[in-house]
């Protein structure tokens, strides 16, 4: 029998396989818990079952990028946090660390099913502990309020992370990343600056100087 993944006795894999081999390809699947609980998909969408089945057979085939790109797709069309649980594993799995810790953070504060919620922190603190927490310091001041924050990892086919300001600190995983300060004010202009992280560090800070957008103005000075 082949194995979930490259290191079998990884917590991540155990635990998403343990969930998903007990979530049956039927409309029961869908509709409950992975032990058969009372998490109930909030919205029920057209071929779900077969969406989950396919997710869980790319989690099984070690295909953890595309298995998490299904789940996370699932909690899009039907707001079930316990898909994003498995996708944060799928995302841990791939080594997407920021990703994952995203995930699980939004499945809590969404109601995770309480047979779930353990886990799920679980894997959250695991996971801040070995990534770096990223704060930033915005000036002017004033426009920290209504900015969001879009990191981009240098290597690996992967979304950005979008963070607003007030949801700070972000974790990230070591490498090399392109942070970019959205403000909210149209005056200003977006700031992109390349941001390094090392595993050495448990917390990094970077500022961003902000500019007003130039707006070239010609006047025209004709005789009375």
């Amino acid at each position: 029998m082949r194995s979930l993944s490259p290191h079998p006795l990884r917590p991540a894999s155990i635990a998403l396989f343990t969930a998903l081999t007990l979530l049956a390809p039927t409309a029961r699947a869908a509709e409950s818990g992975p032990a058969g609980g009372a998490a109930r998909s909030p919205t029920q969408v057209p071929g779900e079952n077969d969406r989950l089945e396919k997710a869980r057979t790319l989690y099984a085939a070690d295909d953890y990028l595309p298995a998490a790109v299904a789940f996370e797709g699932l909690h899009d069309d039907t707001q079930n946090p316990l898909y994003l649980y498995y996708a944060g594993l799928a995302r841990e799995g791939v080594g997407h660390d920021a990703h994952a810790i995203r995930h699980w953070q939004q499945a809590l504060r969404l109601g995770l099913d309480s047979e779930f919620v353990q886990k799920a922190q679980s894997r959250l603190d695991q996971a801040r502990a070995r990534t770096t927490a990223l704060t930033i310091t915005v000036d002017p001041p004033g426009l920290a309020s209504g900015a969001t924050l879009e990191l981009r990892a240098a290597v690996g086919q992967r979304e950005p992370v979008v963070v607003a300001l007030a949801e700070l600190p972000v974790y990230l995983e070591s490498g090399k990343w392109t942070a970019t300060l959205i403000p909210g004010h149209p005056a200003f202009a977006k700031l992109e600056l390349p941001l390094t992280i090392t595993r050495t560090a448990p917390t990094a800070s970077q500022q961003f100087k902000l500019k007003a957008i130039e707006h070239p103005t010609t006047f025209e000075f004709t005789p009375d």
